[in-house]
């Protein structure tokens, strides 16, 4: 303990000098030791600052009010690590960001802006070499605002979402000369499906003539139902997943002319709404047998083409 049992010189004489110069000695031990002991000392006043070593392996600072002792800061003896107090107890300052930065386990909430005063700023800079998703900087040159978002560096266009749009066109393809499918009578068939004329953002798949949709989104078309007689024929999407027709059952007439050779061509639109990570696929139904349901072949010279569908998702995002 460097306490002194008498705190300060005598005041009060005559005191001979190996008493004077001991008190003169004890004072200054206790100066030296910051006061240290178990508890406060007797003499402390508002305003002393006092080591305590009650707790071992730890020496704690703490500074007297006149009434308690509040923490100041903590140091063990074996690591020589030090915390700090907040007047009450000790907390690691590993729990603060440092000016070379950090991750946060809690919010971090900005000051409101004023007329003198912006809640952030971010210094013109260049675009990162490897940003990792929500990272997000100014590059003047290239827009402004950039964030990285999915794997991809996008653009803040004035803080706002803009509308993008995906889209995606799947098929029935055939070379040139090549007719359509034919359908039997009194059943659903599984109509043609083997090329994805665009698609740029991966929203659809297709594999043994059924397709599998990313995201929701509407799919809008055209399907020949053309025939080789007098008949009703109808054409339906079906969900594979659920096994459950979508969008309701589209019908057509076609009829048979009599000097065109296999009847006409019935093209008829078709349009409903997709749900994502469900597969579907495309059906026909006719009243008779017909060799060219999916619609007689042309003379032009290009790709036969009896069924084209747009897929399409509309979304408000950041770009």
């Amino acid at each position: 303990m460097s306490q002194a049992a008498n705190w300060s010189l005598p005041l009060n004489g005559p005191v001979v000098p190996t008493v004077y110069s001991q008190r003169i000695d004890d004072s200054l031990d206790a100066l030296l030791s910051s006061h240290s002991g178990p508890a406060r000392p007797s003499y402390a006043v508002a305003g002393t600052i006092w080591m305590s070593t009650a707790t071992a392996g730890k020496l704690k600072w703490y500074a007297f009010d006149g009434t308690a002792d509040r923490l100041i800061r903590v140091m063990d003896t074996v690591t020589g690590k030090v915390t700090y107090g907040d007047g009450a107890a000790e907390f690691d300052l590993s729990a603060f960001l440092t000016k070379t930065g950090g991750t946060t386990t809690g919010q971090i909430i900005l000051p409101a802006s004023t007329t003198g005063l912006a809640g952030l700023r971010l210094p013109n800079g260049v675009d990162p070499s490897a940003p990792t998703d929500g990272d997000l900087w100014r590059n003047d040159t290239l827009g402004g605002l950039r964030l990285r978002k999915a794997g991809s560096t996008v653009k803040i266009l004035d803080s706002q979402a803009v509308i993008r749009r995906s889209f995606a066109i799947i098929a029935d393809q055939k070379a040139q000369g090549v007719a359509g499918q034919s359908v039997p009578a009194g059943a659903w068939t599984i109509r043609d499906l083997n090329t994805e004329l665009a698609d740029a953002d991966g929203i659809v798949s297709i594999a043994s003539n059924q397709f599998t949709v990313a995201v929701d989104c509407t799919i809008n078309g055209q399907v020949s139902v053309g025939a080789n007689s007098s008949q009703v024929t109808s054409f339906r999407i079906y969900n594979v997943t659920d096994t459950v027709p979508v969008g309701g059952t589209i019908g057509a007439y076609a009829m048979s002319l009599g000097s065109i050779a296999g009847g006409m061509n019935v093209v008829t639109p078709f349009s409903t709404v997709l749900t994502a990570g469900k597969t579907y696929r495309f059906e026909s139904f006719v009243t008779s047998s017909a060799t060219t349901v999916g619609g007689a072949k042309n003379q032009a010279g290009m790709s036969e083409y009896y069924l084209i569908a747009n897929l399409e998702r509309l979304q408000h995002v950041i770009v």
